[in-house]
């Protein structure tokens, strides 16, 4: 039902979707659902639709992108990425969360991507691979009351905030990521996109490590995208860096901007976070990566984003064993 519905609308989503919008599976296609800036007011004609999609999550599809290992030559994990009812304009993730944004239920959309992505990972992925959930924003988590954990003390990290007033120790489950975890059989990675404003928020630092200590490690994605993102490193000190393809495209052919990449690899080595290059679209790109001793890489080079799992690419295969380090 829902699908013939969306056909119907199609003409009148097309019209109120970003015009930035590349159909998924092309290259330079925007994977993430990280939403674009705020819209106009909501379109009664949308919310309709993610309502619908929320009622009816078999129409919320999730796919899986490898995240490789150069140094190894091996998939380490998954990214899971969300994508609407197929041959629709809200197949892009792009389209489907701006659209969720406009409708007011994009928290409620985000929740259920993640869940979604951990339940269908548990039979595909293998169980000791890394599991990267996007989060579309962290406000949340800075708008809610919080009880420090039993055993706190001033000491603890994130305490001296908390003690001013803030919501620094223990935040209540606003994301529902222990309901998530009660369902998690893999190691798991929140993507927080330098997109997002709420990144800014000196409140979220000290947030961290009291999620840190339930398993959970986080990713800055999209780095290089906004002015920000320097500042957004040095304050969240994530275990884990996302170039976005505006650092990556031109490698080859740009050697101001491989010694750019080479001495932010550098930087971000000593300061003991893993970096991976996203959105990775050609093999002279990739032969760069491998040249300057980027640890990890993603994109359609290596694989595209597959409901199942997919395998590497042969060329791609065949360059990882040329530069595999012993």
């Amino acid at each position: 039902m829902l699908l013939g519905e969306l056909l119907v609308v199609e003409e009148h989503l097309w019209a109120i979707a970003p015009g930035d919008w590349i159909p998924p599976g092309e290259p330079s296609a925007p994977d993430e659902g990280h939403p674009l800036p705020d819209a106009p007011a909501p379109d009664p004609e949308a919310v309709r639709i993610i309502k619908q999609l929320l009622e009816e999550p078999e129409f919320l599809r999730t796919f899986f992108q490898p995240v490789v290992s150069l140094a190894e030559g091996r998939v380490i994990g998954y990214e899971a990425l969300t994508r609407g009812p197929s041959g629709t304009v809200l197949e892009s993730p792009r389209v489907l969360f701006s659209l969720a944004r406009r409708a007011g239920l994009l928290l409620e959309l985000d929740r259920l991507s993640r869940l979604l992505a951990v339940r269908r990972a548990a039979g595909l992925v293998p169980p000791d691979d890394l599991l990267f959930l996007n989060v579309a924003s962290v406000a949340p988590l800075l708008r809610v009351t919080v009880t420090p954990p039993a055993g706190a003390t001033p000491s603890t990290p994130g305490m001296a905030a908390a003690e001013a007033g803030a919501p620094a120790a223990c935040p209540r489950d606003a994301l529902y990521l222990d309901e998530l975890k009660a369902e998690l059989r893999h190691p798991a990675v929140l993507e927080l996109s330098e997109e997002d404003p709420s990144l800014r928020d000196p409140l979220l630092a000290p947030i961290l490590p009291a999620l840190r200590a339930k398993g959970w490690q986080f990713s800055l994605d999209d780095f290089g995208v906004a002015f920000s993102g320097l500042a957004s490193l040095v304050e969240l000190q994530p275990e884990w860096l996302k170039l976005d393809r505006v650092l990556v495209k031109g490698l080859a052919s740009d050697p101001r901007r491989r010694r750019f990449l080479a001495t932010l690899v550098e930087g971000a080595r000593r300061a003991g976070i893993n970096v991976v290059a996203e959105q990775v679209e050609t093999l002279d790109e990739l032969a760069v990566l491998l040249a300057e001793n980027v640890a990890f890489a993603q994109g359609y080079v290596l694989a595209p984003p597959a409901p199942v799992p997919p395998s590497l690419s042969p060329e791609a295969m065949e360059l990882l064993t040329k530069y595999q380090r012993p």
